[in-house]
């Protein structure tokens, strides 16, 4: 297989930090769908059943609003300060 030297820095390709033109243009087009449809998507709104609705809705909020990831937390790393502040906090919650 023919390639490039080991420790030959790569040329060519896009610069970091440039932007996809692709994705931004059908993000737009996208926009622009769903602002143009926005009242017919209105009317079959109302036609769903609440469990129908219920699921959509969290679909959509998925595209919005990021989703949460867990945090983990060494309490060996921890001063003694913070896992007494921590520990506080646990008890307030629990109240």
């Amino acid at each position: 297989m023919v390639g490039r030297k080991k420790g030959t820095p790569k040329t060519g390709g896009r610069v970091k930090g440039t932007k996809n033109k692709i994705t931004a243009t059908q993000k737009q087009w996208i926009e622009d769908f769903l602002t143009r449809k926005q009242p017919e998507m209105e009317k079959e709104w109302d036609k769903l059943e609440p469990k129908d609705k219920w699921q959509m809705f969290e679909k959509l909020t998925g595209y919005i609003v990021p989703k949460m990831t867990s945090a983990q937390i060494d309490p060996s790393q921890l001063t003694d300060e913070q896992l007494d502040e921590l520990i506080n906090r646990i008890i307030k919650d629990m109240k």
